[in-house]
């Protein structure tokens, strides 16, 4: 799906922001499901699924038309940002046509919190000094909340293992240690994030250790 460019995140500037003024770009059938429509924005407050955090939803709406999103989706190839859903009132909404985003801001705090945990439990893993297990996958949705570990611990270890990492992870809650967010190139230097075509990393900080993710295919 094409829609005037990558779209701009705003998500990643204020997790607590839950309504944003966008322009439309694009509005179309969803190819898939015609009781469905696939809206594009210029600018979004409303985080895709991804990066084991779950989409975002809420409602769009304009002077003509009320959009109810289900489900927000990214195209990792265009940065795309497509928001899927039904009209509940009108039938959609002209290019260029200037809507109110609302984030189900309930929703969002719930996703972001498990996020939040994830990154929490990887410094406890750290902390308890298993530097050797390396996270490859997780999952934040409260449903379904895990992080997943590249290496092995010795089995009779296993008991020692889980009161560490428990312990490490009631230190950091009781130490109300906050959670910071920047941007970078794989040097270290600050970039735009919203800048189509840049390599980007994501350095997540969560007191002392800091983890690295990489954003569109970092070089």
């Amino acid at each position: 799906m094409t829609g005037g460019g990558p779209t701009i995140k705003k998500y990643f500037e204020d997790t607590d922001l839950f309504e944003w003024t966008g322009i439309v770009n694009q509005c179309t059938p969803d190819e898939e499901d015609e009781r469905f429509c696939n809206l594009v924005l210029e600018t979004t407050i409303m985080h895709p699924q991804g990066g084991g955090q779950p989409a975002d939803s809420g409602m769009i709406t304009g002077d003509e038309a009320k959009f109810e999103v289900t489900f927000t989706g990214i195209d990792k190839e265009t940065n795309i940002i497509t928001h899927k859903g039904k009209f509940l009132e009108g039938t959609c909404f002209p290019a260029g046509r200037r809507v109110t985003i609302s984030v189900d801001a309930d929703k969002r705090k719930q996703n972001a919190r498990m996020h939040s945990g994830g990154h929490m439990l990887d410094t406890a893993v750290r902390n308890a000094g298993y530097t050797s297990l390396v996270p490859t996958k997780g999952n934040h949705s409260a449903d379904n909340l895990f992080v997943e570990y590249k290496g092995k611990v010795d089995p009779a270890d296993k008991e020692n293992f889980m009161a560490l990492i428990n312990a490490e992870a009631k230190k950091l809650l009781s130490e109300d240690i906050g959670t910071t967010v920047r941007y970078a190139n794989t040097v270290g230097l600050a970039v735009d994030v919203h800048t189509p075509g840049k390599c980007c990393c994501m350095f997540v900080s969560v007191g002392a250790w800091t983890e690295r993710w990489y954003m569109r295919g970092c070089c």
